[in-house]
């Protein structure tokens, strides 16, 4: 059970991450959120394409990411063409990833208030920008909550073996599994410094 320490850290945390990106929840469909939703017409097919997702690139851009794809199309179904649900999951999506990277270190048993620090910085720093204000941003970060996904499990399973339970998404996915892959033997090697 968390204690009321641990809950009011994890509470600013997603605060934290939601409050420079609120301002996008009002924006409209932009740039390249107009060809891989707006006019996809895949994206608001009344059927899930799933034959489709998993075997064809989406446009524009013919890329291989069909998570990415498929919160589309379920994001279409409960918002339509309404810009708002899109940007409040990518910011939900945000809020995700830096609770990961709070977790991941405290699994790394860094002192003190180094974890929460750690993802407050995550949390507030300008580089996510692009990945949360922008819809077709959220390829990052379904990447980033994989990698980071991977990297937990991989740290919560030090010292039994081959890391257990990396999660399907990192290493399925694209890009995103040879970093898991590759932080994950880095975690394994340094267990005993950490």
């Amino acid at each position: 059970m968390r204690s009321g320490t641990e809950r009011l850290r994890l509470a600013c945390l997603m605060l934290a991450a939601a409050l420079p990106y609120l301002n996008a929840l009002s924006a409209g469909f932009t740039f390249d959120d107009r060809g891989a939703i707006v006019e996809n017409s895949l994206v608001h097919g009344a059927a899930l394409p799933l034959a489709t997702v998993f075997t064809e690139p989406y446009q524009p851009g013919a890329l291989y990411r069909p998570l990415t794809f498929l919160s589309f199309w379920a994001n279409h179904r409960v918002h339509g063409l309404t810009p708002f649900g899109f940007h409040a999951v990518n910011v939900v999506l945000h809020m995700v990833a830096t609770l990961l990277v709070y977790h991941l270190a405290r699994s790394m048993r860094l002192a003190g208030a180094v974890p929460f620090v750690a993802a407050l910085l995550f949390a507030v720093h300008p580089i996510h920008t692009e990945a949360v204000t922008s819809i077709v941003g959220r390829a990052e970060l379904l990447a980033a909550i994989a990698v980071l996904g991977a990297l937990l499990c991989a740290a919560r399973s030090r010292g039994q073996g081959v890391a257990r339970g990396r999660w399907l998404a990192a290493v399925r996915s694209d890009e995103p599994w040879l970093a898991a892959k590759a932080g994950s033997v880095g975690i394994d090697h340094s267990s005993a410094r950490l």
